[in-house]
């Protein structure tokens, strides 16, 4: 008789690895393109373009952003998104909390907003009609 048993305890699996199969669809993970402020000033004006993605996490950096620049003599003050990539309902509300800033203090705020699908946020909500948007 054979003996089937293997010496040394484990026995060693023939099997191969699970692939995936040829032309199998393979999923794509988003990819989360982060936050970024950056401010230009002109005389009494400044510009803040931001870019990434505006949602809650990126909340914190745009009003300490929006701080900085009212911190110094400001009539005007323009958010450019035109290179933000998504904007939920907190991005909107930090801007429309601007805006009603920007009524107390006595400054003009203004919106260059995003482009294509993520500007309907805008019209979707009727913040189009509140707040100050820019060609």
């Amino acid at each position: 008789m054979t003996n089937h048993s293997h010496r040394g305890g484990a026995r060693r699996s023939r099997r191969r690895p699970i692939l995936p199969r040829q032309g199998a669809r393979r999923t794509r993970r988003p990819r989360v393109v982060p936050l970024e402020v950056r401010v230009e000033r002109y005389a009494t004006a400044a510009v803040l373009h931001v870019s990434g993605e505006f949602d809650l996490c990126g909340v914190g950096r745009i009003e300490r952003a929006l701080d900085r620049t009212l911190g110094t003599p400001t009539d005007r003050v323009v958010f450019d998104l035109r290179r933000v990539s998504f904007l939920d309902l907190c991005g909107l509300n930090t801007l429309l909390r601007a805006d009603a800033r920007a009524r107390r203090e006595s400054f003009v705020l203004a919106v260059v907003p995003p482009p294509g699908r993520v500007a309907r946020i805008f019209a979707a909500t009727d913040t189009d009609r509140e707040l100050r948007l820019l060609d």
